[in-house]
């Protein structure tokens, strides 16, 4: 049988052990990340705990460097322009979080004289800032002794206490932030949320957790039952629908492309993209997909920008997959040339506003990854000719 033993709190000596055992492990196997050199600075925490959401450290570590290069304080950062900001953040993805990371630092220097708050309540009214953010910012930038508990911190306490609900659910959600406060060593929240972390990344890992090296093992229950990797208890996840667009590369005469930018707010908010709109499916485009591509894409081509322009099935040249959080978009591409001067564009509702730009003007803007796969592709399909030879 499965041994399910959860104190509603932890005893005072229980908590103390917990939390020895584990500040003993991280002073010996503490990762050496660029955001905890000392003195900590609040802004690089609130930084790296922002680029972290929903991605790999790895990932982050290089990104962060850079964007310290360009945006070097909270000061820099709340001056800079919303295309600076957004370019800075390109290709990390979830591209809200730079926008409310812009927006909060102009509301810390504009409210709080550039001083980034303290307590959790004043942390959590800045844009972007949810609960998990605000106490890793108020624990690890203020040594608050506020919990943080994310995917790693879940996962340990899920295990060690073998926690039987759902712990995407409310009622479990509630019962790890309880849980993981109830063990921080008074003065300590700061070291304790950072080693519950790392040990979920490196011992109390998803698959194939390290045990035979993990210093909570000897109380761990899901140890105890033999059988780790049951815990955390999670429900199936859903299936991922899948989204189809057409993504119009229009040339001119001058090999310049047609760029757009998306409105500042929703999905990809403010990146520049090749005008695109969704293709539904029906019982046509599932019997004769290209055909009904092309069609789509001169019905695109004109609601976007009013030009009427002859599309065939050998200028759709590629598809470019991409997946976000809650959908995978197919992007399908279609290659279009004008044969005459290019007009200029004024856009539809669907975007701010377009622009005929070079390849090497594309470099210069924010765009979405799916657009940057594009534009590598079309430029590898010419290999440096006119598109238009």
């Amino acid at each position: 049988m499965m041994r399910q033993s959860l104190p509603l709190t932890p005893s005072p000596s229980n908590a103390k052990r917990f939390s020895a055992a584990l500040l003993r492990w991280f002073s010996q196997h503490r990762r050496n990340l660029p955001w905890r050199s000392e003195p900590r600075d609040p802004y690089r925490v609130w930084l790296s705990e922002v680029m972290l959401q929903q991605t790999q450290v790895n990932t982050v570590i290089p990104y962060y460097e850079r964007w310290l290069r360009r945006f070097p304080t909270l000061s820099s950062l709340a001056s800079a322009p919303a295309s600076a900001v957004l370019k800075k953040w390109e290709g990390l993805g979830y591209y809200a979080r730079a926008r409310n990371l812009h927006r909060a630092a102009r509301v810390v220097m504009r409210e709080y004289g550039g001083h980034i708050p303290t307590n959790v309540e004043l942390l959590r009214n800045l844009p972007g800032i949810g609960r998990y953010t605000a106490g890793a910012i108020a624990s690890l930038a203020f040594n608050q002794d506020e919990p943080a508990v994310d995917g790693n911190v879940a996962r340990v306490l899920a295990r060690f206490f073998t926690i039987q609900g759902d712990v995407r659910k409310r009622t479990t959600v509630e019962l790890l932030w309880f849980l993981s406060k109830s063990l921080i060593p008074q003065g300590q929240a700061g070291a304790f949320n950072e080693a519950l972390m790392d040990l979920g990344a490196l011992i109390c890992i998803p698959l194939e957790p390290k045990c035979h090296i993990c210093p909570l093992s000897r109380h761990c229950s899901a140890y105890a039952n033999g059988n780790p990797q049951a815990w955390p208890v999670t429900s199936p996840s859903a299936v991922i629908p899948v989204k189809n667009i057409v993504s119009i590369v229009l040339f001119d005469q001058h090999d310049r492309l047609l760029l757009a930018q998306r409105p500042p707010r929703g999905l990809l908010g403010g990146l520049w993209e090749f005008p695109a709109g969704s293709i539904e499916p029906s019982a046509a485009s599932l019997s004769n997909p290209a055909q009904s591509i092309t069609q789509r894409a001169r019905q695109i081509i004109y609601q976007r920008t009013r030009l009427r322009v002859q599309v065939r099935q050998g200028n759709v040249v590629d598809t470019v997959t991409h997946r976000f959080s809650h959908f995978q978009m197919v992007s399908h591409v279609v290659v279009v040339h004008l044969r005459r001067s290019a007009p200029a564009i004024q856009s539809d509702s669907t975007y701010v506003k377009m622009l005929w730009v070079t390849m090497t003007r594309i470099r210069t803007l924010a765009l979405a990854r799916h657009t940057r796969h594009i534009a590598g592709l079309v430029a590898a399909l010419y290999s440096g000719q006119s598109p238009n030879k």
